[in-house]
């Protein structure tokens, strides 16, 4: 018995137990019992243990509502950001019942750009590639370009691409290159410029 009980690592000392084991010591050795989740294991529960110690899951709210988007970004007004719900612990789990979820969820969202005018437009009038060096010569000898108002906003604006699907082609356009490629239902990418 003594050698058993020299080898006998101790469950709280292990980290096995939590201190709420500790909770029944007596002065008398003779009265220690337990009231954890192990003692009917280790045959120490104490003697009103179903009434007294039953296993008590935790419980927790229910879900908060939904938070506003928080945007990733906090400089824009609008794009990817999180959405987040929260609930709280109730009472705690005891005795070896079940342990409390998960408190938080988030959900990923997104907050539309509203439209800027400079990039609404419904109907684009797309031209050969061939033609963009003529219309950079032509805008760099336009004096328009050179007013205060229109500099400052062509300097704003940038190159994009823009994904098309060809609803009409005009009748006049019978170069072969051009009419093998835009024809009605066809998708094409378009280089938009600010200078067109």
């Amino acid at each position: 018995m003594i050698g058993d009980l020299m080898d006998y690592e101790d469950p709280i000392a292990s980290g096995q137990l939590n201190q709420s084991r500790l909770r029944f010591l007596g002065s008398n050795p003779e009265n220690i019992c337990y009231c954890d989740e192990v003692c009917i294991a280790f045959g120490d529960c104490c003697s009103d243990y179903t009434f007294v110690c039953p296993p008590s899951d935790c419980y927790v709210t229910n879900w908060s509502e939904w938070s506003a988007c928080v945007l990733d970004d906090t400089a824009q007004k609008c794009g990817v950001g999180t959405r987040t719900r929260t609930r709280e612990v109730r009472r705690e789990a005891n005795y070896g019942g079940a342990p409390c979820p998960d408190l938080v969820e988030q959900l990923s969202c997104f907050h539309e750009c509203p439209p800027r005018e400079e990039d609404v437009t419904t109907v684009a009038l797309l031209l050969d590639y061939k033609y963009n060096d003529i219309r950079e010569k032509l805008s760099r000898d336009n004096i328009y370009w050179d007013l205060p108002e229109v500099a400052s906003k062509v300097e704003k604006l940038s190159y994009y691409c823009v994904e098309y699907e060809i609803g009409w082609v005009n009748r006049n356009c019978i170069d072969k290159k051009i009419t093998s490629k835009l024809h009605e239902g066809n998708k094409i990418c378009a280089e938009c410029q600010p200078e067109a």
